[in-house]
């Protein structure tokens, strides 16, 4: 009975203490995939950045034994090259399912197997840090590759919140740290995409007892991009239209007060400014500016002396440095350090009123106008006047046509009024047209 006993606690043991084959790379630390070229892609990415280094293109895995792959790949001169080795690790296939020994994939009535082609039509996945978001993520433990197109948004440190259509393959794969994934509808989808930051914090001094005192300013804002992944080509790409930015400042100041034997204090501030700019996914940009100011006053607090110098690219044009978020102001708040109030848009003009006073103007243009011209038609109407001036217009004998017994007349005295009037319209109309020439 006590031998049967031991048995039967050794055999619930190991069965508990049993687990699925996996593959993987390095160590088992490292995440666990169903087969082995899963396992080689896997390491590829996460040693090599994809499929290609130095000239050779991973091609695929080689049999060693039966615990063992190479990952091998080749170049275009037809050299092999082994990039890393895969193993299994593991006591046996899950239940219901074989192992394959030619291929070393444990086959039969898995979970993953028999939820292959299942597709979710909204899958919500999260990632905490990353370059780009993964073609391929664990559901249940099961492999699953996103199709058509993920859209995302995201921070410029990597994080990512996406939603796409997700199809098992029927491969395992394990589930990492830094990605969450759950299937969504509705607001689910979008929950938790990053918005629009921004934070500021003053400096304030604290005095350390020994005539020093410092303190650390701090200013971020962000705001997310929109990323879109989708398969081109074959390979799975991702473009960030628009980017992502972001602005991270830091400012350290240290400022001293020494007491000298005329009575004055001389105080010396050193202020370093970081300021890290973002624009798209780990495309940033580092700046660092320094100051130092030194001040001499009187008891009474008459300045003696002032004098600064800085060194930088977020130089003012007193020679400090400028304070954090690289947009504020450089002097100091009430608790004796330097503010972080950011700079404000400059007001927009205001043209209040002004179409009002526009319009009283061209008005009095207009009548002044009028005015002017009624004066030059009184002008040209009583200085053109072709019948009361003393010499005669064109007027020859009358032309006779016996054929027609018809006797024609050429004389152009007769219509001397005639002409006057449109001779006077004339030049009004020539004045007119000179006057919105000059004036527009």
């Amino acid at each position: 009975m006590r031998f049967l006993l031991v048995f039967l606690l050794l055999t619930f043991s190991t069965f508990v203490s049993a687990t699925d084959y996996y593959w993987t790379y390095g160590n088992s630390s490292n995440p666990h995939y169903s087969d082995p070229s899963s396992a080689c892609e896997g390491m590829m990415s996460a040693y090599y950045g994809g499929t290609t280094f130095a000239g050779y293109t991973y091609t695929g895995p080689v049999e060693v034994d039966a615990t063992t792959y190479n990952c091998m790949g080749s170049n275009s001169d037809g050299q092999t090259k082994n990039f890393l080795s895969v193993g299994r690790f593991g006591d046996s296939c899950s239940t219901g399912s074989t192992l394959n020994a030619s291929t070393g994939i444990c086959e039969g009535s898995s979970k993953c197997a028999a939820a292959a082609g299942a597709t979710a039509k909204s899958y919500h996945v999260a990632m905490t840090s990353g370059s780009n978001p993964p073609s391929t993520i664990s559901v249940n433990g099961c492999e699953a590759t996103f199709g058509g197109v993920m859209l995302c948004k995201n921070t410029t440190k990597g994080q990512y919140v996406c939603t796409g259509d997700a199809t098992i393959t029927g491969k395992e794969l394990a589930a990492t740290s830094d990605i969450t994934s759950e299937e969504c509808t509705g607001d689910a989808c979008t929950a938790g995409q990053p918005t629009d930051t921004k934070t500021d914090q003053d400096c304030v001094y604290a005095a350390d007892g020994t005539g020093k005192a410092t303190c650390t300013a701090t200013a971020s804002a962000s705001h997310p991009g929109t990323t879109s992944c989708g398969t081109v080509n074959d390979v799975w790409t991702c473009v960030e239209n628009p980017k992502s930015s972001s602005t991270d400042s830091t400012l350290y100041s240290e400022k001293t007060d020494v007491s000298n034997t005329d009575g004055t204090v001389t105080s010396t501030k050193d202020n370093t400014l970081t300021v890290i700019k973002c624009d798209g996914v780990n495309s940033c940009t580092t700046t660092t500016t320094s100051s130092t100011g030194t001040t001499t006053t009187k008891s009474d607090g008459t300045v003696v002396s002032n004098a600064s110098t800085c060194s930088g690219s977020n130089c003012t044009s007193t020679g400090s440095t400028a304070s954090a978020s690289d947009a504020t102001s450089d002097g100091d708040d009430d608790n004796g350090g330097p503010t972080l109030t950011p700079l404000k848009a400059i007001a927009k003009g205001s043209f209040d009123g002004a179409a009002d006073s526009w319009d009283a103007k061209t008005e009095t243009a207009r009548a002044d106008l009028e005015d002017l011209i009624a004066q030059m038609k009184t002008k040209f109407s009583l200085g053109v006047n072709l019948a009361a001036s003393g010499g005669k217009l064109y007027c020859p004998q009358p032309v006779t046509i016996p054929v027609l017994n018809v006797q024609l007349s050429f004389c152009l005295d007769q219509y001397a009024d005639s002409l006057s009037w449109i001779g006077s319209a004339i030049y009004v109309a020539c004045a007119i047209l000179a006057l919105f020439i000059i004036y527009g």
